[in-house]
């Protein structure tokens, strides 16, 4: 049985691994972007479950405003933020995010055709994010281990 996932590095963010891919790279209807790195709060006097609330809130934002402008993707997606956030102050936490999206049924890509687009539009989604936890008191790294 052959393999049909895929999967490519996207190099848009200096602090979160970003990916793409789909599960059959034949007929990529369903595309996902996956992310993940390492957050240290360094605020203890917040509420950090509210806040990563917020921040996930303003993620599902924009990846309404970005992707779903109807002509890539379809109007659903689905939003995977995994983060534990308790006693969060001072501890790196291992934050992973999933995005999947559908392709219009009209003008289904190949994964290699519809990069750019995914590049363009995770870039701004990926950024958001980071810029969002740095302004509420999160560090966002890479790995664990300090360079």
């Amino acid at each position: 049985m052959a393999r049909l996932n895929r999967e490519y590095d996207l190099d848009i963010c200096n602090h979160v691994i970003v990916k793409y891919g789909s599960v059959n790279k034949d007929n990529p209807q369903v595309i996902y972007i996956t992310g993940k790195c390492w957050i240290t709060a360094t605020n203890d006097m917040i509420d950090h479950e509210k806040v990563i609330d917020k921040i996930e809130h303003k993620m599902k934002k924009n990846i309404r405003l970005f992707f779903m402008d109807g002509s890539s993707f379809q109007n659903k997606y689905i939003l995977d933020f995994d983060l534990n956030t308790e006693s969060m102050y001072g501890t790196k936490k291992f934050f992973s995010f999933g995005i999947y999206l559908r392709q219009n049924d009209n003008e289904i890509r190949t994964l290699k055709n519809i990069r750019e687009v995914i590049e363009n539009k995770a870039s701004s989604v990926v950024n958001s994010l980071v810029y969002s936890l740095r302004e509420n008191g999160f560090m966002v790294e890479r790995s664990k281990k300090h360079r």
